[in-house]
């Protein structure tokens, strides 16, 4: 318990300045809770001191049945909400203000009394808020929650309209720690000592690869942190798009909730265009309800049901706040419907069914999709058994995938082109990027293409610090560099990489690998004979890494790098 208070008083030392018992000289005295707190003191730090050790031992502090009628059973109930409330609003609050309004909205549906008494007991202010939420945060994992994550603080540029968001989850946190790919656990360690070494040019070229596997090292209170990029759909509302009345208005109302804000986000799924699909907390409120209630977005009744929702729009529409100034406001799935069919996004309708009609192939059994590729850079070669394409948002399928978001963009940046304003088309560009898309030239021609990383399924290739990794990635390199790829895709991997099947000019391309003492057959996830035949065939005449009688197993290597921390 020593050890839990020093750090409590650490997190929290900014704002404890006791009064002094009986000090009838302060100008507050009059006010002081039985902490010997008043308002504008330490009532902040003295209730969430109460609350982490209510999480060791159940117990709620002596002396709060003096201030409240309930029950010792009632009390916990409300001390296990705000224990829960406290840690998703992460950081905690600040001041007094904040600590009050945190208990008034976890507490609501509890007698009044004894939410007043609470307060009073902490020397906590009673005046309610200004914009209420209806919505308790969750104590547990409501049924449908996949996972749940807890954002690093969210950058004003990552909001992309009024019910999109992209976020950032340290590698730190429980889930993500043991999601890391390998390529990008090497990629942050080479940069770090690249930058040790002051090779300012190859970190940044190392922090691109990260930032290309889907992470990116962001810089939290003067400490770097390694994250993984995660983009939001607010669950259950629709907000108008960009160049709607009350499209930018909702975007500056969404960026000014969760700006410099670290978020708790409860994920139900994923929509048809790689978006987790959850329900936003910030400090404790409910993102979708203060949207809502502000008149800033539609609930979006095709997808979701709640009743909460539906109230919401209904006092909005009834106040004409917002969105709702208009008597009838055009709907956002609507206007994206009638500006798909009249193609606002110019620059998507590239025909490139050349590059495709050379390697169209039935799909096999168990082909998820299949993808054909643009013209793969050497740059986009992780390793032996990995790297990332693009395909073209002309492709049938992908023209069906483009987010509206990433659409609207498009026209946007043609348009800042067209004014010669590059700043803000260059700006435009990497919200694109930061989409997962791209232009990239092909002939001349600038093409709007979509990323996809690849793990070449049945191989296994050394790592890059094993022996032959170096050579087994230049390999791969040779064989796909500059070439329209076909991609048959069979499943994610853990780490959200596409595993598939790699066709190059007709030559299939784990063959190749495997033929040349490239990689190993990874018999794990993989029985096709022929695998096996090809490594035993390079095997015999001791080609590539079966140049050594006893080659170390990449498996083994990750696994052994992985205990030691490398």
């Amino acid at each position: 318990m020593n050890l839990l208070n020093k750090a409590i008083k650490f997190v929290y030392g900014f704002c404890w300045h006791p009064s002094v018992l009986g000090d009838t000289d302060s100008p507050d005295s009059d006010f002081l809770g039985p902490h010997g707190v008043s308002a504008a003191t330490v009532g902040v730090s003295t209730l969430a001191q109460d609350l982490f050790n209510f999480e060791i031992t159940r117990q709620v502090p002596e002396g709060l049945s003096n201030h409240v009628d309930s029950e010792k059973k009632a009390q916990a109930s409300c001390y296990k909400k705000l224990l829960v409330a406290w840690r998703a609003s992460n950081p905690p609050p600040k001041t007094p203000e904040e600590a009050s309004r945190l208990v008034l909205q976890t507490l609501k549906k509890h007698p009044k009394a004894d939410v007043e008494g609470l307060l009073k007991f902490y020397g906590l202010p009673l005046a309610p808020t200004p914009v209420e939420t209806t919505a308790e945060v969750p104590v547990a994992l409501p049924q449908g929650v996949v996972f749940e994550l807890h954002t690093l603080p969210v950058d004003a540029r990552s909001v992309t309209d009024g019910d999109g968001i992209t976020v950032y989850v340290s590698t730190s946190d429980p889930r993500e720690s043991c999601l890391i790919p390998q390529e990008v656990q090497i990629a942050a360690r080479e940069r770090s000592e690249a930058r040790d070494q002051r090779d300012y040019t190859r970190a940044d070229a190392l922090h691109k690869s990260i930032v290309d596997a889907g992470y990116r090292v962001i810089n939290v209170q003067n400490e770097e942190v390694l994250a993984r990029k995660y983009r939001i759909r607010l669950r259950g509302i629709d907000a108008p798009e960009g160049p709607m009345p009350y499209g930018k208005e909702a975007k500056d109302e969404l960026t000014k909730i969760v700006e410099g804000k670290r978020l708790r986000v409860l994920v139900y799924g994923e929509d048809q265009y790689g978006r987790s699909v959850g329900d936003i907390y910030c400090n404790g409120d409910f993102v979708q309800e203060l949207m809502l209630k502000k008149g800033m977005a539609w609930h979006y009744t095709a997808y979701d049901k709640r009743a909460e929702l539906a109230e919401c729009q209904k006092n909005a529409r009834a106040e004409r706040l917002g969105l709702w100034a208009s008597p009838n406001p055009e709907k956002p799935w609507k206007w994206r419907k009638k500006n798909k069919r009249e193609g606002r996004s110019p620059e998507m309708g590239n025909a490139l069914g050349f590059l495709y009609g050379h390697c169209c192939k039935p799909s096999a059994a168990g082909v998820a999709y299949e993808l054909h590729t643009i013209p793969v850079d050497a740059r986009g070669v992780v390793d032996g058994d990995g790297v990332n394409v693009y395909v073209s948002t002309s492709d049938p399928r992908e023209s069906r995938l483009v987010p509206q978001e990433v659409q609207i963009t498009v026209t946007e940046r043609s348009e800042a082109r067209a004014r010669r304003n590059y700043d803000q088309a260059d700006a435009l560009r990497q919200s694109i990027a930061d989409a997962g898309y791209r232009f990239i030239k092909v002939q001349n021609e600038e093409v709007l293409a979509r990323k996809y990383r690849i793990r070449l399924r049945g191989i296994d290739a050394p790592e890059g610090d094993m022996p032959y990794g170096k050579e087994a990635k230049e390999e791969l390199a040779k064989i796909v560099q500059g070439k329209c790829l076909r991609v048959l895709v069979y499943e994610e991997d853990q780490y959200g990489r596409c595993v598939g099947d790699i066709y190059c000019n007709g030559i299939f391309v784990q063959k190749v690998m495997l033929k040349k003492g490239m990689a190993w057959h990874y018999t794990a996830y993989d029985q096709r004979p022929e695998f096996a035949k090809w490594e035993r065939n390079a095997r015999a005449k001791r080609l590539g890494l079966w140049a050594s009688a006893n080659p170390e197993k990449p498996w083994d290597w990750r696994k052994k790098n992985r205990r030691e921390g490398r």
